[in-house]
C-alpha cells in the first residue's frame, strides 16, 4: 500500500511539474510574440496563434491523461 500512495504521490508531482512547464512556455511564447510584433510592426493573427497554443495545450493534456492512467 505504501508504495501504491508513493507512486501516486510521485504521478502528482510529475502532474504540477508539467503544469508549471506549461504556464512557462505559454508565457515564453506570449513575450516572444510581442518581441517580434514590435521589430516588425506586423499585425499577426493573433487567433492563429492561440489556436496553435491551445492546440499544444491539447496535447499535452491527453499525454498527462494517458500518464494518470498508468
Amino acid at each position: 500500500k505504501q508504495g501504491r500512495i508513493s507512486l501516486l504521490f510521485f504521478k502528482f508531482l510529475m502532474l504540477l511539474f508539467l503544469l508549471n512547464q506549461l504556464i512557462k512556455l505559454i508565457f515564453f511564447f506570449n513575450r516572444l510574440i510581442r518581441k517580434l510584433l514590435r521589430k516588425f510592426h506586423l499585425k499577426v493573427n493573433y487567433r492563429k496563434i492561440w489556436h496553435y497554443i491551445i492546440y499544444y495545450n491539447r496535447k499535452l493534456i491527453l499525454l498527462l491523461r494517458l500518464y494518470l492512467l498508468l
